[in-house]
């Protein structure tokens, strides 16, 4: 699958992945990624990225948990997602997202 990466300078890099495991662990490996500290159990939101308008309807929608993250961080968006909770599945072909702020 395609994914672009929107990084914190504002650069854009096109990388293609393979199905079959969460954003965060993808975005951790790449140098304009993210930290993902907590390792994907919801309690930091270094992982906190800005979905593509265009790409929220192919996701499943927030969780309780990972809302509550999210409405904990002071640069939530209406696009706003932990990429910890996003599995990246075969029936996605493209995905564009923003690496948030660092917190």
């Amino acid at each position: 699958m395609e994914l672009r990466i929107i990084g914190r300078d504002g650069q854009s890099t096109v990388h293609e992945v393979e199905p079959g495991q969460t954003l965060m662990r993808v975005l951790r490996d790449m140098p304009e990624g993210v930290s993902g500290i907590c390792g994907g159990v919801m309690a930091c939101g270094t992982c906190h990225v800005y979905v593509d308008e265009r790409d929220l309807v192919l996701l499943s929608r927030p969780s309780a948990n990972e809302r509550q993250m999210l409405d904990s961080l002071e640069s939530v968006k209406p696009n706003s997602r932990l990429s910890c909770q996003l599995f990246l599945t075969s029936a996605l072909t493209k995905l564009s997202v923003s690496i948030a702020p660092e917190i």
